[in-house]
């Protein structure tokens, strides 16, 4: 009882079939040993009658025997190869085997079909966790990218200034409007025929004296071209150039600082400003309001002198003199400034009267004179006597100014109880004021 037995052929073929199963599908259950068993052979039905004949410790062992060789199947199963041949069976089995075979066949591969999809699934839904992370990064940098973007601030092109030009007395000014984003400043100046210079500058506001490199040179002078430009230190910044000007440098001649003047002779004196052809004695304010223009007739002369005598009306002036410059073409020089003023006090001297003829019967003295040039109505006469008698003066103011006057004298003899025949020389002299002089004295003709 207790020696091991054989397992039986029927019980050794079904785990073969079982075997054969479990390598197409380790997921297929496994039946209890008496389904398995049909009674559809006479070789079952022989050993079932065999089973019965047994004794119950027989059982218990066969079942303890195939418990184990069970156990043992499994194992086997995971190292046998898939191709093994079973072993030969009777024609009966085979048929039934093929017919429980192929059902199963289909089991096993709509199980491994629906295994891989599985698998699949998986494959996806890791590929899917790692394309959605990938995209997630991806987002966050372009957000990240898109941040920095807005928070750098962006760089915008100044727009292109105006440039304005004021022309003042002695020099040339640049002018554009202050920008509060540029750096600086740049200015060009570029002279016919010659290559443009750049000038930067931290002012909005320039000269051209001080864009040339010597504006005192006579070369200087001539035509430019001007433009200007915001500047910054961010290349993308820099505005476009500016509106561009034509200018003419010019240069002023010199101020004449060494005038001087001869009070008796009425002679002014100065010194030649090099590249002026005239010069203008002023004695006011206004432009047409100038004594005389002289005109060298030499540049070599040093000292220019200009006799003031009968050229002004009497009075007190403030005489300035301005060095003229050439209006030609090609003259770049502009006139000078004026001088110091020079006090000057300016008196005329009336012209004599024409004639003056005394009659002794009449007691009557006739005058006549040019009104224009002994510009008078007051006159003085001067009476000598024969007698010792100290001479007499009578001063006569008519009522208007003619070509001829006559006086009678005969009242003014009586008062000094002088008679006509007395007389003996009558002089004339007409009477200035103010700046006006009297004139010179002219000698009666007497007659009886």
């Amino acid at each position: 009882m207790n020696q091991k037995r054989e397992m039986p052929e029927n019980i050794r073929k079904m785990f073969e079939q079982r075997k054969l199963a479990s390598n197409n599908s380790s997921n297929a259950p496994v039946q209890p040993v008496a389904e398995q068993i049909k009674p559809s052979s006479p070789d079952a039905e022989e050993i079932k009658g065999e089973v019965k004949t047994e004794q119950k410790e027989q059982i218990s062992q066969n079942n303890d025997l195939v418990d184990n060789t069970k156990n043992d199947i499994t194992q086997d199963l995971n190292n046998e190869v898939v191709n093994d041949q079973p072993i030969e069976q009777p024609k009966q089995d085979k048929d039934k085997k093929a017919k429980i075979a192929k059902p199963k066949k289909e089991k096993i591969v709509k199980e491994k079909k629906q295994k891989e999809q599985k698998e699949k699934k998986k494959l996806s839904k890791k590929a899917k966790t790692i394309i959605t992370i990938s995209a997630i990064a991806f987002v966050l940098i372009i957000a990240v990218i898109v941040l920095v973007i807005m928070l750098i601030p962006k760089v915008e092109k100044m727009n292109a200034p105006k440039l304005k030009v004021y022309t003042l007395s002695n020099q040339v000014m640049f002018y554009v409007d202050e920008n509060e984003n540029a750096d600086y400043y740049e200015f060009y100046i570029q002279k016919s025929g010659d290559t443009a210079k750049r000038i930067p500058s931290q002012s909005n506001v320039i000269y051209i004296s001080s864009m040339l490199n010597n504006p005192n040179d006579p070369k200087s002078l001539g035509e430019y071209t001007i433009w200007a430009r915001y500047g910054s230190k961010n290349e993308k910044a820099v505005s476009d150039i500016s509106n561009k000007e034509k200018v003419t440098y010019t240069k002023q001649l010199d101020k004449i600082n060494d005038a001087t003047l001869n009070l008796e002779t009425n002679e002014l004196t100065f010194s030649r400003v090099n590249n002026a052809i005239s010069y203008r004695i002023y004695y006011g304010a206004g432009e047409n309001e100038f004594i005389t223009q002289v005109n060298p007739t030499s540049s070599s002369i040093d000292v220019i002198t200009v006799n003031l005598a009968n050229k002004l009306k009497a009075g007190n002036y403030n005489l300035m003199i301005q060095a003229i410059a050439s209006t030609g073409e090609n003259s770049y020089y502009t006139n000078s400034e004026l001088s110091k003023s020079i006090e000057f006090i300016y008196k005329t001297k009336l012209e004599p009267i024409k004639t003056a003829t005394f009659k002794k019967s009449t007691s009557n003295i006739k005058i006549t004179l040019d009104k224009n040039k002994t510009n008078t109505s007051k006159f003085k006469i001067i009476i000598n006597f024969s007698t010792a008698s100290s001479p007499l003066t009578v001063e006569k103011e008519f009522d208007s100014i003619a070509d001829s006057q006559v006086l009678d004298l005969s009242q003014i003899l009586s008062k000094y109880s002088k008679t006509a025949s007395e007389i003996a020389s009558i002089s004339v002299i007409a009477v200035g004021s103010g700046y006006i002089e009297d004139s010179t004295a002219i000698s009666a003709t007497i007659n009886d």
